[in-house]
């Protein structure tokens, strides 16, 4: 086609209201970007072979992030705010496990022999798929350092509120915490 007639067909377009399409067809498209699950929104999480939900260290440290963000732009004089959480390794899974304990006697020569035996498993349990250990908790990484970024970092008393906001928080201690402009 000719430029003339795309100039035609678009001028025909846009009399019969096809530009009001086109605006709601981009925005339902940008709307469907932010569902989880449709390659937006939260971090996306995984299913274990035992069924639990799994996130990456790396996501969980980006939700603590954008949680104390969230928190720290609301406080008055702090301004725009960027934030850095270090963590420890990763998580650490514990598994139920059950002790078995037996005791032997015997006797030779008028002497007693006791041995003892113990034995330490894990809890199985089967699904229709496999066999996996049962969970007993998941302990998430600790918060080894926290960097805040913001507006209001060169005044003292920002910096103190915001450390106090982080000390609690994250169960951390003063010198764990930078704030700075």
């Amino acid at each position: 086609m000719s430029k003339i007639e795309w100039k035609a067909v678009f001028s025909r377009w846009r009399e019969k209201g096809g530009y009001r399409w086109l605006v709601l067809a981009g925005a339902a498209g940008m709307l469907l970007l932010t569902l989880p699950g449709l390659g937006g929104g939260e971090a996306q999480e995984q299913l274990s072979a035992d069924g639990t939900a799994q996130i990456s260290t790396r996501d969980y440290a980006a939700l603590l992030e954008d949680s104390l963000q969230e928190s720290l732009e609301k406080m008055e004089g702090v301004g725009n705010v960027q934030v850095l959480i270090t963590l420890e390794s990763g998580a650490e899974k514990v598994y139920l496990t059950e002790e078995k304990s037996s005791t032997d006697r015997s006797e030779a020569e008028g002497q007693t022999e006791v041995r003892e035996t113990r034995e330490n498993s894990y809890v199985m349990t089967d699904s229709q798929r496999s066999t996996a250990p049962v969970l007993r908790y998941e302990r998430t990484p600790q918060v080894l350092g926290v960097v805040v970024i913001c507006d209001g970092g060169d005044n003292t008393v920002i910096q103190q509120k915001i450390t106090q906001v982080v000390m609690t928080a994250y169960h951390i201690s003063s010198n764990q915490v930078i704030v700075t402009k």
